[in-house]
């Protein structure tokens, strides 16, 4: 009876073993792939915290943040977002809670410890402590109109042990421009399982397209840092990327276009206040 017990708790010891120490494998989708333009800066797959159990697989294969993607060309910066979490309409329902996509955390100055800008994604959205409704620039609460914000104030609110995943999702800021691309899907992400648990097999993905004319910290002809972080509301778990980015001076036709642009805006101006 003695040795069975024995084997038995044996036995206990590696399965937690292997739950705790096991890593998801989701491969980048299609969609993301070098010849689509498409540069890697973030894989999560591997990453863990000191602060619990912030990592992929832990919440299984719907809270596993996975991979973040950039291309830069003609003033416009694409950044494309793969998890295990629903990015289409942004709800994840288990255990009898619903969970919510946060949005984007975005710097450029170098200090990914204070993110100055958000990519919103037009969702609806929820803190996970009690939960409320998280913005709301629309008129209905927990919803903000898509697009890259001014950040004033940062929700915070994730499952309290899990620090590192913090910012969640923005509470309050300033629309500096409606989004010029927010597409999002799903696909084969590659699979794996060990431990009782399932990894990868099915990712979705968002990607967003900004123009950084409407971005005035970034000036041509300086490299663009970029510091980048997502997770949802439980903070199960989060990404975090930085990469610096070449940033040439546009070509003489480009800036006339831009001034152009900028003309063409003041004019329409001037004609609205004439109407008035």
């Amino acid at each position: 009876m003695k040795n069975l017990l024995f084997a038995k708790k044996i036995l206990l010891t590696a399965v937690i073993m292997l739950t705790t120490y096991t890593y998801s494998n989701a491969t980048p989708l299609p969609i993301f792939s070098t010849s689509n333009g498409w540069t890697q800066f973030a894989n999560d797959d591997g990453y863990r915290t000191t602060d619990g159990y912030v990592n992929p697989g832990w919440g299984a294969q719907s809270f596993d943040a996975e991979h973040l993607f950039y291309k830069f060309q003609d003033n416009i910066l694409s950044i494309g977002l793969q998890t295990g979490f629903d990015l289409i309409d942004g709800n994840v329902y288990t255990g009898g809670i619903n969970y919510y996509a946060g949005d984007i955390a975005l710097s450029f100055d170098g200090n990914s410890s204070n993110y100055e800008y958000a990519v919103d994604f037009g969702l609806f959205t929820k803190d996970y402590v009690t939960p409320s409704p998280v913005g709301g620039n629309t008129g209905t609460p927990g919803i903000d109109s898509a697009g890259v914000y001014s950040v004033s104030l940062w929700n915070n609110d994730v499952y309290g042990p899990y620090g590192s995943s913090k910012p969640f999702a923005m509470q309050s800021g300033t629309l500096l421009e409606q989004l010029s691309g927010n597409s999002s899907g799903s696909g084969s992400s590659g699979t794996s399982s060990s431990g009782g648990y399932f990894y990868g097999g099915y990712s979705y993905y968002r990607i967003v397209s900004v123009n950084t004319f409407y971005l005035p910290v970034i000036i041509p002809g300086n490299p663009i840092q970029l510091n980048a972080h997502w997770t949802m509301s439980c903070g199960n778990d989060a990404i975090n990327g930085s990469v610096t980015i070449p940033n040439p001076i546009p070509e003489p036709d480009t800036m006339f276009l831009l001034g152009s642009l900028a003309t063409g805006l003041f004019g329409l101006a001037g004609i609205c206040k004439k109407r008035i």
